[in-house]
């Protein structure tokens, strides 16, 4: 009989490198802002997204990716770069600079633009599309283990349909009802809920928050603010992602392992 227990697990930085395919998709978003009236199709994405183009892109935005929360977050960085794009030593002092640039509006509209432009990168590139990913090849196989033995959870702040498409291009066969996103809890639309609040959504689907869990995270902010209303929560940090060590020390979360590299995870799942 299987172990009930609960694993829920974080995607980009856990299971696999996304920051090619983030700041490709950051890329075909700001050049539709700045040229409304030019459409990118098949035929220009290449030129658009050109190793000319990408390369530098990748080297000045790669720095900030501890720091990115939503697919936004990328926009933000790029257009207001002056201002982020210092040598911060934790979330905190980067998040009193993003603060000071933050406009909701704004934000509504990078939003969209990001979010878009990553469903139609994936529809130009087809098959393509999954040479953008890093995957981790010892984390899916600690993920494959960890369905084995235990009960998972998919939440992430990416859209379902690519969580989906990538373990169907690892042939990683999952159930839809157990990924919650961007844009779906589970099967049901997501009208707003936070990672966190996701988190406590699949708590109460699945017994309480007093029911004891591990949560895989290689960013620090869910945990945090988890930490005081989930008592049984374990958690291990994938140190390997992109979260920054001393934002985990400075947040002391009770029963946290650290995990440095992919092939040390199946030990710690287990």
């Amino acid at each position: 009989m299987l172990d009930q227990r609960l694993v829920i697990w974080d995607f980009d930085g856990v299971l696999c490198d996304s920051l090619f395919e983030c700041i490709t998709v950051a890329r075909v978003a700001v050049f539709q802002l700045d040229n409304p009236g030019i459409s990118v199709t098949g035929e220009n994405l290449h030129e658009i997204c050109s190793h000319e183009v990408m390369a530098p892109l990748y080297e000045k935005m790669s720095g900030l990716r501890p720091f990115i929360v939503k697919g936004q977050d990328y926009l933000w960085q790029y257009y207001c770069y002056e201002r982020l794009g210092s040598d911060f030593q934790n979330y905190v002092m980067y998040r009193e600079q993003f603060d000071k640039v933050f406009e909701a509006k704004q934000d509504q509209i990078y939003e969209n633009a990001f979010y878009q432009a990553r469903r139609l990168l994936a529809d130009l590139m087809g098959q393509q599309y999954f040479t953008l990913f890093k995957p981790y090849s010892a984390a899916l196989y600690a993920f494959r283990a960890s369905q084995r033995w235990y009960k998972n959870y998919i939440c992430t702040a990416r859209d379902q349909y690519a969580v989906q498409l990538l373990f169907g291009c690892n042939a990683i066969e999952f159930p839809s009802e157990r990924i919650f996103s961007k844009d779906l809890n589970g099967l049901k639309q997501n009208s707003g809920l936070t990672k966190t609040e996701q988190v406590l959504d699949i708590l109460d689907r699945e017994g309480g928050r007093d029911r004891s869990f591990l949560i895989v995270e290689d960013q620090v902010k869910t945990p945090i603010e988890l930490k005081s209303e989930c008592k049984n929560m374990k958690v291990v940090c994938a140190e390997y992602g992109y979260g920054l060590r001393c934002d985990w020390e400075e947040a002391d979360i009770p029963n946290l392992k650290f995990v440095p590299n992919p092939a040390e995870l199946v030990h710690e799942i287990y």
